[in-house]
């Protein structure tokens, strides 16, 4: 169905209906927006199938590739090309080759592994063969060389024999004095190769007793590391041991002079309270003795008796004998 405000498009006939001509096209589908559109894919597009549940698993597929060589010589061989599952094919458009009463030529979709598959292979195997063809002739070459030179060496071998069994009989007098220096040679190399040999193991037993001493050596400086290491770490746990004694008798310290400070503490406490005490009491026995103004408004009684007292002032405390007698006796001398 058309998208709203789209008419569909119309179907004409091509050609009166006639048929000019018969061609095999590759078509895709495509949706513009309102309706689906058939587009003819041209030579070289390429469409991708993206499914990962996809079997292609055809079984293994043999390829024959042929190529001419540089001496007009055609070649053929058969690859076996294996299976291998593919996912997200991608194939791609491929014009063929037409006739003459054609003026289109056919399409088919061509998997683009296989593509490059088989030009690789036309490219490889042909270098390959003619790499075993180059390695053919040369091992050809390399044999005729030497079968010559087997046949010169049997000809030169021949004609040597023959020199030598003409030679022997010259020979022979020659060779017992030569056997019998090569004998005296013999003898001295043997010699010689005793001394060397004794040499040889007088040395290897001396650089034996080296390395024994050098691991005596070694053996004795680990001995003495591990027991200045024991000797240490006995040190070291001998310190740790006093510091901790130490320490313990601090915290021992610490403790008795906490609780002394504690003990002294608790002594100046009970002698302040003792004294706040004494000296409330002492302002409450001042304070009674100090004067109790409400009892005395400030007023002289005359006297006439000289001894007479004619100002009295009470004390808190009532008691007579806190009260401050005063006595004026009216001389204030002449005028």
């Amino acid at each position: 169905m058309a998208g709203e405000g789209v008419e569909n498009p119309e179907v004409a006939e091509v050609n009166n209906g006639q048929v000019i001509e018969r061609r095999k096209a590759v078509f895709l589908n495509e949706w513009n927006g309102c309706f689906w559109e058939k587009k003819e894919m041209s030579e070289g597009d390429t469409v991708v199938v993206e499914n990962t549940c996809f079997d292609t698993h055809q079984g293994e597929e043999i390829s024959t590739v042929c190529w001419i060589d540089e001496k007009d010589v055609k070649h053929c061989v058969d690859v076996v090309i294996p299976d291998v599952a593919q996912y997200n094919i991608e194939y791609r458009v491929f014009t063929t080759g037409g006739t003459t009463s054609q003026s289109s030529c056919d399409q088919d979709l061509v998997n683009t592994d296989y593509l490059a598959i088989e030009r690789l292979l036309r490219i490889i195997i042909p270098l390959i063969e003619k790499e075993r063809q180059e390695r053919i002739e040369a091992d050809e070459t390399l044999s005729g060389m030497i079968e010559t030179e087997r046949q010169e060496r049997i000809s030169g071998d021949t004609e040597l024999w023959e020199a030598l069994v003409q030679e022997a009989s010259a020979r022979t007098e020659t060779d017992n004095q030569l056997w019998e220096a090569i004998a005296k040679e013999y003898s001295a190399r043997t010699e010689v190769d005793n001394q060397i040999w004794e040499a040889l193991n007088k040395e290897i037993q001396d650089r034996l007793d080296v390395d024994a001493q050098m691991w005596a050596a070694i053996n004795e400086e680990s001995r003495i590391r591990e027991m200045i290491d024991n000797q240490q770490w006995a040190a070291i746990e001998a310190e740790t041991n006093r510091a901790q004694e130490v320490e313990a008798q601090l915290w021992d310290g610490i403790n008795g002079e906490t609780a002394r400070a504690q003990e002294v503490e608790a002594q100046l406490w009970d002698a302040i309270i003792e004294e706040i005490e004494r000296a409330t009491a002492r302002e409450d026995e001042i304070d009674g003795q100090l004067v109790d103004w409400s009892k005395n408004p400030f007023q002289m009684t005359a006297a006439v008796a000289k001894d007479e007292n004619n100002l009295v002032l009470e004390t808190k405390d009532e008691n007579p004998d806190h009260f401050i007698k005063v006595n004026f006796s009216g001389n204030f001398g002449q005028i």
